[in-house]
């Protein structure tokens, strides 16, 4: 999806196009923060003009809770879904989080930062140990 500018006709709300995406994603192990960009589909022809947008930013150890001198241990996959966007999915493994993010880009002018929103942060339910047999 993507959204444009408040629409004055539309009282001053944002349109939600549907479109297909996808973006780009680095994460920055040693600050912390997980960047995104979304390609460009228009200007790009013959290899003339940008070919990603500005990039967007999360700041991980904020979103996920963890102490300044804490050592992350991130896993991430982007998943794809029918409705054309694809969520992209961040384990910090030692913590057990799960993180569910989106990026979108935005119609706005003069400006190619996409949107980036952390949707659902929650724990991984972890296993039971296995028991111990009785009289061992």
């Amino acid at each position: 999806y993507a959204e444009s500018p408040p629409n004055p006709a539309l009282g001053g709300k944002a349109v939600t196009i549907p479109v297909l995406q996808e973006a780009i994603y680095y994460l920055n192990y040693q600050s912390g923060y997980l960047l995104a960009a979304v390609p460009m589909g228009s200007g790009n022809v013959m290899g003339k003009g940008k070919v990603l947008g500005d990039f967007a930013e999360r700041d991980l150890v904020a979103d996920f809770e963890l102490s300044p001198n804490s050592k992350p241990h991130f896993v991430m996959s982007a998943v794809s879904t029918t409705e054309g966007w694809a969520p992209l999915i961040v384990i910090e493994t030692r913590s057990g989080k799960v993180a569910t993010y989106r990026c979108m880009a935005q119609l706005m002018p003069g400006s190619n930062r996409p949107r980036f929103d952390l949707l659902e942060i929650r724990s991984l339910r972890r296993p039971n140990p296995p028991s111990k047999p009785v009289g061992r």
